[in-house]
């Protein structure tokens, strides 16, 4: 009985670890409603009583929507978003996502390979400098150009102290880092923040 308790309580504490210190993750979803201007200015009432021309609307119904779930449309719009840089900082014994509330903000050059599946860990020395590390096995590179994984390297290892705009580059990867608000970036000294 002392057993199945203690196995309850962890349970129950861990249940609520879980929920009080993981982020929150939403399903978002949108619906178009797409109107063939033509069909608008054509059709009377009369036709959409009588069934006229709901045959040519339908098919044009069937072109928009076919071009709005195109998957060129949907990864533009993932491009944009920089969806595959995540920025994430520590609290307490946990790294939260922190989306773009980062101080700083990362430009990839897709032209070069980047290594992916990799934390970075920048430290904000002073108001123009940082340091970034990262140390990794068995990593992947990608080419965003190609779209498809390009080689892969036994050991990764990165170590260095950049000033913010400078371009971080080897032949394995190229990006930089931007401040967001350069006012604010002296209270930030020491904070370190997880890409």
């Amino acid at each position: 009985m002392a057993l199945v308790c203690l196995c309850g309580g962890v349970a129950f504490v861990s249940a609520f670890l879980f929920n009080k210190y993981a982020v929150p993750e939403y399903a978002i979803g949108a619906t178009i409603l797409i109107q063939s201007d033509e069909f608008a200015k054509k059709s009377t009432s009369d036709d959409i009583l009588a069934g006229n021309n709901i045959f040519r609307q339908m098919k044009s119904f069937k072109n928009e929507l076919a071009v709005v779930g195109s998957t060129p449309l949907v990864k533009k719009a993932v491009e944009r978003l920089s969806l595959h840089i995540k920025y994430y900082k520590e609290k307490g014994f946990f790294t939260h996502d922190i989306y773009n509330a980062a101080p700083f903000y990362v430009i990839m050059d897709e032209t070069v390979v980047q290594p992916v599946k990799v934390m970075f860990k920048v430290k904000i020395i002073d108001e123009t400098k940082y340091s970034i590390t990262a140390e990794k096995e068995s990593v992947t590179f990608y080419d965003y150009v190609a779209g498809k994984k390009k080689h892969w390297l036994p050991t990764f290892k990165i170590d260095s102290v950049y000033r913010f705009g400078q371009v971080v580059q080897s032949d394995l990867y190229k990006f930089s880092l931007m401040v967001r608000q350069p006012s604010t970036l002296k209270y930030l000294i020491g904070l370190r923040v997880f890409v």
